[in-house]
This record gives structure tokens, sequence and C-alpha cells, in this order.
């Protein structure tokens, strides 16, 4: 083995293939091991350029490698890091792609040795692709997944600055820009932008199925029903684990929307149009705002002297200067 740093997917659905992909753009010569328990995934990431070599073997995936990148659901992460954690080299950085941050945490906490380094992290989707270019399994993967995105970096109060730096160089090498999050500030932002809409897809679904105009009320749902309900698509177990891991954060959002839907039911029973109308001014407006920032990435942005410092990382890390990738074909 070269002394080029190794690296080591778990998981090779669209996310780990699509991080592969876009590191190998970045720097062919990379070596990345992936480990993925379905042999059709893994030779698709293998057929596809994302990965070298897969491991059917968890331990012999991760034992020699200098940064392990978990991309396997939130449920899995637990019974990985118990896996992994003794037999992880020194030195060795994990990270993981999980909704949830503090959970994670404490499961890291628990199971890797002092040796090795945990730093949290939650990549955003390139907000230029629609949301079912972001499904499927390996086959779907981009190169391009997470360009102009954003990375969430969420380090411990005893994570190293030189672990932040290399997952800061990452996402970077992913075409994404790294801001950094306290654990449980990222879980409680995720409340509310995720969990909280999964939650009321779910009251709205369990209302429709529970009325008893279901029957010819099905026939006429369109598109605002199938977009009002598509969070609650998924496995049943990881919808329920996401809720009850996120429990505190979400009940404070659940009072806060409570307190909105009781306003908007007085705004109906008062039976004024003046308030209503200047709601949905003011919510038109506000949205359209966050999209056009959003498709931009034209976010705050934070003091560069707050960045951890990354280039020479680059090359000392990936063994090559910070340049930027080959355009990539459409």
């Amino acid at each position: 083995m070269s002394e080029r740093t190794q690296i080591t997917l778990v998981g090779l659905g669209f996310v780990g293939t699509s991080i592969g992909l876009a590191l190998k753009a970045r720097d062919p010569s990379l070596s990345i091991t992936g480990h993925e328990v379905d042999p059709l995934r893994a030779r698709q990431a293998r057929r596809l350029g994302a990965v070298d070599r897969t491991r059917i073997n968890l331990i012999r995936a991760c034992e020699q490698a200098d940064l392990v990148i978990l991309a396997i659901p939130l449920l899995e992460v637990r019974d990985t890091l118990e896996a992994i954690g003794p037999e992880l080299k020194p030195g060795a950085i994990v990270t993981d792609t999980a909704s949830l941050k503090v959970p994670v945490l404490e499961w890291a906490r628990r199971w890797l040795s002092p040796q090795a380094h945990y730093v949290g992290g939650a990549p955003l989707f390139n907000p230029r692709l629609s949301p079912l270019e972001c499904k499927g399994g390996p086959e779907a993967a981009r190169a391009d997944a997470f360009e102009g995105g954003l990375y969430c970096i969420t380090p411990d109060t005893g994570t190293t600055p030189e672990a932040v730096e290399q997952l800061a160089a990452l996402a970077e090498m992913l075409g994404a820009r790294p801001i950094f999050l306290d654990p449980q500030e990222h879980d409680g932002l995720r409340a509310a932008v995720e969990a909280l809409p999964m939650l009321l897809g779910t009251v709205l679904l369990r209302t429709a199925l529970d009325s008893p105009g279901w029957r010819e009320a099905r026939k006429v749902a369109g598109p605002a029903f199938l977009q009002a309900t598509a969070p609650v698509v998924g496995q049943a177990r990881s919808q329920a684990a996401l809720l009850r891991l996120n429990r505190e954060n979400l009940l404070r959002q659940l009072n806060a929307w409570l307190e909105t839907l009781e306003g908007l039911r007085a705004m109906l029973l008062a039976e004024e149009e003046a308030p209503l109308e200047a709601l949905f001014t003011e919510l038109v407006e506000a949205r359209d705002a966050w999209m056009h920032d959003r498709q931009r990435g034209t976010w705050e942005e934070q003091r560069r002297e707050d960045l951890p410092p990354s280039g020479g990382f680059l090359k000392r890390l990936f063994g090559f200067s910070d340049r930027r990738p080959p355009p990539r074909s459409r």
C-alpha cells in the first residue's frame, strides 16, 4: 500500500457513490475502498469508478483507512461504529452523512477509541438538482450531487482542529461550502425543516385516511396532496427513529406550529379577508427570497477567519494542489 491517504466509503447508495465520484473527479489517483453488503450495488459503484475496490467484510474495509465516511442510514451508524471502533488505526478520522448529529456523536464517544477522531458531517445536495434526481441507488449517483451545496460540519468540543480541517477539505473537494454548527444546533434546525414537514405530512395523510370522504377524495387528490405527503415516504423504522431521536427539538417546533395553526383558525373564524391576504403576501415573498438564495447559494458568508485553513491540508492529505475539478460534461 502506498503512503497516500486511504479512504473508505461505508455504504454505496446514492450518497456514498456520489461522494466517490466527486472525489475521483477531483483526483483520479485517490485510493478509495467501498463497503457494501448488497453485491449489485458494490458492482455498480466499481463499474462507475466511484471506488477502486470493494470489501464485503466491514472490518477489512476500514482497518487501514485514514478517513472513513459512513454514508448509511442513521439507525445503521450505531452498530457500524461499535464494530469498527476497536479496529481503526490510530489517527483515523470517522465522519458520517446522517441527518442527526447528536445521537451519532454519543455513539462515537462510546464506541470509538481515543486514538480515532470523529467529526460529524451532513452534506446538502446541489440546490439545482430536483428531489427525484437525489434518490435511488448507485445507478443514479452523480459527481455534481453536492456541487454548490452546503456541507454542515458539527465538531465535538474535544475534536482536534486538524480533524475539522480535514472534513472542511473534504467538503470543498465535493464542490460544497463548509459551514460549522454545534451538533445540538444542527439537530434543532433539522427538526424545523425536515422532521416537522414529515410530521405535518403524517397528520395530513392520517386525517385524510380517517375521513369518511376519503373514498371519493382520493380520486381528486392531486399534486398539492402528493407534495405535502411526500415526506412520509420511506422506511417506517427510519422515519420513526428520526422523530424519536430528535424528540425535544421536534416538540418545540410542534408547539410553535400549534400556535400558528390557532392563529390561522382565528382568522378563518373572523371571516376577514385582509389578514389572510396579508399573511399570504408575506409568506410568498419570504419563500421566493429563500428559493432565490438557495438556488444561487447566496447565503450570508461566514468570515474567512472563522474557517479552518484547508489549502495546505489538501496537499498533505490528498497529495495534490488546491485545483478545481475539470469541467463536467452534461
